[in-house]
């Protein structure tokens, strides 16, 4: 019997694999698959068999043998998803790695755990969303990608969302309206295009469509649109506002007139349904009609008041259409009235500090994020404490070595662990890893890294800063791990190859050293870098190359030095041949002498 029920089972489980099997040939499914897993399976091949084109695909047995290597590496891949799947880890009593690195952070912070933490327990950091939706984990990584203004990694991240869900209007309108706000109206118009296709009822992608052609000087074409939006929900106020205004630009006054009466028996509060509609127009980068329904509402005020400079909202409401357009030095001009005008108002404070720091004004940008946390200390602004730690960090770089500078990257380390309180992303864990690294907290440093990495695995700056610290503390193989991960993904920030390049000079390893700053020195890094590659020239035996480069730094020096640039501009803007610092002279003057020496130069 047990026999029988054994032979039974085996038969249905072949049933149903051949009717699984038939229904993925017959559905499409598997040439979907296979064209999905193609990109992963020819990137493992080229990573871990070292195969990076056709030409080093062998022939013969030796194929045979790649094609069996890379099929059980394969296998043990999916039996490894399978049973992470199956049998997941447990959960957060057994403690997450999010959990394992706030809490060695924490102890570093001390004194400053209870404020960032709420509580007597310490910071606790979120569950760190490694089983999101592939979707919901894209836009996230999209969205921190804006935040540093890298448009192009954002825009490709729309992108991967818009392979998986091509047919979805949503996503569609995401990826147009952060192509708006980065300034490719010509892009963002094919995108909305698309949603609007997909889904011509989408009364967001309408308005934003309508609002693009208003921007482009084509109001005859977006007022179709723009009825659309309104015939979409027909009791929506600002819809027929919306509309309204479309016909002040078109000069139809009496259209306008009567649009604007309906709009405003349909509003709760007529007498503020304009600036209701241009705040609401904030988020589609719509600054044409933004400007449009902010002059009317002046006109109107202005119908009681002559001399009425127009509210304080209003004006608000101009300086972020101005901040969100790129004109980062009207919208400073405008926000610092208005945070003069309005003290208690934390969010003009954090708009002022995004101005600035846009503009390179750091030390400004940092008082201005500092204001705003103090008018409002719980405010649930990850972006402003971000910001605030990553420039806390760059002041703590350039500070010479000593108690403040030890303060500043204490600053640092706490504002980005608050910020991954409120919303975690692989840059505030980064900071918090950096700021560890520097205050010498390096098994903190490497858990806030890691949990950087666990968050977004593609952040070449986090391999770059897991490869700074395996190597202090001597894993060198991870290190040339770390390294490789981050140049694959693109690394060309010139301080870090710099600061790695120095790194691997340091421990003797000339060609890393060599290769690192002279990228460096590609990705436009200063005199720090170039002197770096002379030293590494010299120890390779090239000192001709090497007293070439040195040559070279003295005469920069002597004309910087010469013109006075040296005392020019502010921490914000260092010019590229300022004098160098008289340590780094002073180390070329006996390089330089050591080499003329040796090869009997004058």
């Amino acid at each position: 019997a047990v026999a029988a029920a054994a032979a039974t089972a085996a038969a249905d489980r072949e049933a149903r694999r051949r009717a699984f099997l038939y229904e993925l040939n017959n559905s499409g499914g598997y040439y979907a698959l296979k064209e999905k897993l193609k990109k992963s399976v020819v990137r493992i091949v080229r990573e871990t068999f070292h195969k990076t084109d056709e030409a080093m695909i062998p022939d013969g047995g030796d194929r045979d043998r790649l094609l069996s290597d890379l099929y059980v590496h394969l296998t043990k891949l999916a039996h490894r998803s399978l049973h992470g799947f199956f049998y997941p880890e447990p959960g957060p009593e057994a403690g997450t790695h999010a959990a394992r690195a706030a809490s060695g952070a924490a102890k570093a912070v001390g004194g400053a755990t209870e404020v960032a933490g709420g509580g007597p327990g310490g910071f606790r950091a979120p569950t760190v969303p490694t089983s999101e939706p592939r979707l919901v984990q894209l836009r996230r990584l999209a969205d921190e990608m804006e935040v540093a203004q890298r448009w192009d990694a954002a825009a490709a991240l729309h992108e991967e969302r818009l392979v998986l869900a091509e047919n979805d209007a949503a996503v569609w309108l995401d990826y147009a309206l952060l192509l708006l706000r980065a300034g490719r109206g010509a892009k963002a118009e094919a995108a909305l295009r698309e949603a609007i296709s997909i889904a011509p009822e989408n009364e967001s992608a309408l308005t934003a469509y309508g609002c693009l052609l208003c921007a482009r000087g084509k109001e005859a074409e977006a007022e179709s649109f723009l009825k659309g939006a309104a015939d979409v929900s027909p009791h929506s106020p600002i819809a027929w506002a919306l509309v309204a205004s479309l016909y002040t630009l078109q000069g139809r006054d009496y259209d306008a007139k009567r649009a604007f009466k309906h709009a405003a028996s349909l509003a709760d509060r007529p007498e503020s349904l304009r600036l209701d509609l241009a705040e609401r127009l904030l988020p589609l980068c719509a600054e044409t009609m933004v400007e449009t329904v902010l002059q009317l509402q002046l006109a109107a005020d202005r119908k009681a008041d002559e001399n009425a400079p127009g509210s304080a909202r209003a004006r608000a409401c101009r300086a972020k259409a101005r901040l969100l357009a790129h004109r980062y030095a009207e919208a400073e001009a405008d926000l610092q009235a208005l945070v003069a005008e309005l003290p208690t108002r934390a969010d003009l404070a954090a708009d002022l500090g995004h101005s600035r720091y846009f503009q390179g004004k750091h030390d400004a940008a940092l008082q201005a994020y500092a204001a705003a946390r103090d008018r409002a200390p719980h405010a649930r602004d990850s972006t402003v404490l971000l910001r605030m730690a990553q420039l806390s960090a760059r002041a703590a770089e350039a500070a010479l070595a000593g108690p403040v500078q030890q303060a500043l990257w204490s600053r640092a380390r706490d504002a980005a662990l608050r910020a991954c309180k409120l919303s975690p992303t692989s840059s505030s864990w980064l900071c918090v890893g950096v700021s560890c690294m520097a205050l010498s907290a390096l098994g903190e440093a490497e858990e806030a890294l890691s949990e950087a990495c666990v968050l977004n695995n593609r952040n070449e700056a986090v391999w770059a800063w897991l490869c700074v610290l395996t190597l202090r503390l001597g894993r060198v193989d991870e290190a040339n791990e770390s390294l490789k991960q981050a140049l694959r993904l693109g690394l060309d920030d010139p301080a870090l190859l710099t600061r790695l390049g120095g790194d691997y000079l340091a421990r003797g390893d000339w060609p890393a050293a060599e290769d690192l700053l002279r990228r460096a020195s590609a990705a436009g890094a200063g005199a720090k870098a170039a002197r770096l590659l002379a030293d590494c020239l010299a120890e390779r035996g090239r000192v001709g190359d090497a007293a070439e480069i040195y040559e070279g730094l003295l005469e920069g020096h002597a004309a910087a030095a010469a013109q006075g640039q040296g005392a020019a501009g502010g921490d914000e803007a260092q010019a590229e041949a300022a004098p160098l610092p008289e340590s780094e002279e002073r180390h070329i003057r006996e390089r330089l002498a050591r080499i003329y020496a040796a090869t009997g130069r004058a």
